[in-house]
């Protein structure tokens, strides 16, 4: 039965799709049309809006026993074209919690560190970033004093000098006898790597040690309102980049949008908030490089649907389906499938029988091509996405690399 209002299906971009009965069954009949006379649409936004649970899904239809739940494809981690993962927005909430309950002895401070761009420009952003980055933790071993302290940190490109240059954004639990100026000290003191260069006229290696940034490029500053810069920095672990440098996206590397100290983690593990879906500590030794590209995982996103059969009330792994999400409409046509359920960032899932599951992928050779030609479409898009920027941005050069910073302090 399909009633108007809360009882009624939602509209997911598919079309209406009907829910539970009023009697407790499950309708897996074809799609209906929207009833006549039923509340305004604003009064059916608030009432979906209301009915997301904590992970942001609304249950359209609860799958059975034997049949399989279809998920887009994810791909890239925290660079997914499809949107934010909630490991990273389950990140966010963790954050928040954790510099919301610094003991009095602690104060949030803001911390950014910036790039001097004039000695790497023979070498690129790319490799500033890989001799920087590392240098990172050891600024804040600085600055606590070579002591295990709590602190997050994310990354974010410029975006107006065209070349993709990082800069780092830091909220760390400080000792308020440890004034700003002082950490801005530490800072400046750490904030180096070692050059080595040739001499031209007689060939000698020379070492030398460089800061990596102008002092007056690091900022310091207290946060001033409670929780403005906890939410500063958090907010990167999970804003869209508007497009992904080219340098970092041809790339075989593994970047990570945000990372937190260990005495973070411990503070998540005595609060009780710190399990294994969220992420975890950065394990010891070198990171091994992916097979693919940056830019070649993140055109896979929506490439396919992932296939869980439920079996004794689990969802186990079953396959996939190398159809686009772009051309959902096949399955619904040809498969039976309908709408499982659906987030608020418009990502959704999809319910079908065992046995149609096995004649999709039994019948692949029939849609494989789209796919391909989505990964390349797709492709070509995001290499170009840079470019395009860089032309559409106004003309100049780089001002304040934190202009927001003196707004949430």
């Amino acid at each position: 039965m399909l009633v108007a209002g809360s009882q009624s299906g939602e509209d997911t971009g598919f079309g209406w799709v009907p829910v539970d009965s009023p009697g407790g069954h499950h309708v897996h009949g074809p799609r209906a049309c929207p009833p006549q006379g039923g509340p305004p649409v604003a009064l059916l936004d608030q009432e979906r809006v209301n009915r997301f649970g904590e992970n942001g899904r609304l249950q359209l239809l609860e799958p059975g026993e034997g049949e399989v739940v279809l998920r887009p494809l994810r791909s890239g981690g925290a660079f997914d074209p499809a949107g934010r993962r909630r490991a990273d927005v389950w990140r966010v909430d963790d954050i928040v919690a954790v510099f919301d309950h610094l003991p009095a002895r602690l104060r949030p401070v803001l911390i950014t560190l910036t790039l001097d761009r004039r000695p790497w420009l023979n070498l690129g952003p790319g490799i500033a970033y890989e001799k920087a980055k590392e240098r990172v933790r050891k600024v804040m071993s600085e600055v606590f004093g070579h002591t295990n302290g709590i602190w997050v940190r994310s990354i974010e490109p410029q975006t107006k000098t065209g070349e993709g240059w990082i800069h780092w954004h830091i909220i760390a639990g400080l000792p308020v006898e440890i004034s700003d100026a002082e950490v801005h000290r530490r800072c400046v003191k750490s904030w180096r790597v070692m050059f080595e260069h040739v001499d031209q006229s007689t060939g000698e290696l020379t070492r030398e040690l460089m800061s990596l940034a102008h002092p007056d490029a690091i900022h310091v500053a207290t946060e001033r309102r409670k929780g403005a810069g906890t939410r500063y920095v958090a907010k990167y672990f999970t804003k869209a980049w508007p497009a992904v440098p080219v340098w970092m996206g041809e790339s075989t590397q593994r970047y990570r949008k945000g990372a937190c100290s260990d005495a973070f983690y411990d503070v998540l593990e005595r609060i009780h908030r710190h399990v294994r879906a969220r992420g975890g500590r950065r394990a010891p030794g070198g990171r091994k490089l992916r097979k693919r590209t940056l830019f070649q995982r993140m055109a896979r996103s929506g490439s396919s649907w992932v296939g869980f059969k439920i079996d004794g009330g689990q969802r186990r792994f079953c396959g996939h389906i190398e159809l686009p999400v772009v051309r959902a409409d096949r399955l619904f046509r040809g498969y039976s499938a309908q709408v499982c359920s659906v987030t608020r960032a418009g990502s959704l899932e999809l319910v079908m029988p065992h046995a149609a599951f096995r004649r999709a992928r039994a019948e692949r050779a029939l849609y494989e091509d789209e796919r391909d030609k989505y990964i390349v479409r797709t492709l070509e898009d995001l290499r170009a996405q840079w470019g395009a920027m860089q032309e559409s941005a106004p003309g100049g050069e780089e001002g304040d690399t934190d202009a927001g910073l003196s707004g949430v302090a």
